[in-house]
């Protein structure tokens, strides 16, 4: 005699996942639920379900908006720890009763994910500032897609899921990845998923388990996944992606604007998209206000006194029509942030966000479109 073997038929698997699939949702959104405010920055590890999640929130916000994109210089890089010590948060001191200030930046954000950003967040804001970084512009920084893996891979699947509608009314943009050998077709769409608590609340679960570093990491396997299949890896440095590089000295690329003097912006994905971006802006009349930063102690101290450097940045002003705004901060007679204002090479210390921030409502507040968004 044998004992008996249970079998479990075919069918009866396909129910068993099903309730075991809607117990994890039902737990999840129990555990889970939101009662939070809407988040006035986005986590700089945020997957795009909650980085979809946080603009939605934003677009339904009532009153005037000003909203900030950027890389790690309005996120707070080292020696900035909190969000009320950055550039964005500082605004509020500034800034008529009413007006909400969201902070759109996290490290390493580049052209391609501003312009993304903004783009999703169009007709929102009352004042869009965005941070324009001198390193889009030359070769040590402009190639490559993605280097590590915390630059495109994070909104990779926000891309994609947008990428039609995005396209198409920005053709330049879409010449700009179709040159650089990205070519992202939207065969799908994530937003019929946002009401799953096991996807809306992801990046809490990734947080418990594994931490937030494990969680990116996480998201950047997906994504360079998705990206094998879709592309046969295209938009992915597989070598980086497992191994991040190394820090790079940011004094070398900052000197690369006072070598020779730019006739044009380079084919690359940095300048290109940029390029775009600016003229999407221009094209749409929309309330933007680009500006160059004074990233780099450097450029403070050393660059600025460069005239190939002041030629450049004026050949990389001209660039953005007149229908926009666009501030050379480095250009100016004024020091927007003295050299004990820098954390390091490249970021602001608390000193120098305050600096900064007042430097720049100093600017934008004399602009009439915008001056009734201050005190």
């Amino acid at each position: 005699m044998y004992p008996k073997i249970y079998v479990i038929k075919s069918i009866w698997i396909i129910v068993y996942t099903i309730i075991f699939f809607i117990i994890i949702n039902l737990l999840v959104a129990y555990f889970f639920r939101n009662t939070s405010d809407i988040p006035l920055q986005i986590e700089t590890n945020s997957s795009y379900v909650s980085i979809e999640k946080a603009i939605n929130a934003v677009k339904k916000s009532p009153g005037k908006k000003i909203i900030f994109i950027g890389g790690s210089a309005l996120r707070g890089g080292r020696g900035v720890s909190i969000p009320e010590q950055v550039t964005p948060y500082l605004f509020n001191s500034f800034i008529a009763k009413g007006v909400t200030i969201y902070n759109f930046s996290f490290p390493s954000a580049k052209p391609l994910d501003q312009f993304l950003f903004f783009w999703l967040l169009n007709n929102t804001a009352d004042l869009y500032i965005v941070d324009v970084n001198t390193l889009f512009f030359e070769s040590v920084y402009a190639h490559g897609v993605v280097e590590d893996y915390t630059k495109y891979n994070r909104i990779n699947e926000l891309l994609l899921s947008n990428a039609g509608q995005f396209l198409k009314e920005s053709p330049e943009a879409e010449k700009c990845l179709s040159d650089n050998g990205i070519l992202p077709q939207q065969k799908y769409s994530f937003s019929m998923f946002e009401k799953m608590p096991i996807v809306a609340y992801k990046d809490e679960i990734n947080s418990i388990l594994f931490g937030k570093n494990f969680s990116l990491f996480f998201d950047s396997l997906i994504s360079a996944g998705l990206d094998f299949f879709k592309t046969g890896g295209k938009q992915t440095d597989w070598v980086r992606l497992f191994k991040p590089p190394m820090e790079v000295n940011d004094q070398k690329p900052f000197s690369e604007l006072s070598k020779e003097p730019l006739k044009a912006f380079e084919p690359s994905l940095n300048s290109c998209i940029l390029h775009a971006f600016a003229i999407f802006v221009a094209r749409n009349h929309k309330p933007v206000v680009f500006y160059i930063s004074p990233h780099s102690q450097f450029t403070t101290q050393v660059q600025r006194k460069s005239s190939i450097y002041n030629e450049n940045l004026s050949f990389i002003e001209s660039q953005f029509t007149s229908s926009t705004t666009f501030f050379d901060l480095d250009k100016t007679s004024l020091q927007p942030v003295t050299a004990e204002g820098f954390a390091d090479e490249v970021h602001f210390n608390i000193l120098g966000h305050q600096q900064f921030s007042r430097y720049l409502y100093e600017l934008i507040k004399k602009i009439p479109a915008y001056a009734q968004l201050f005190d």
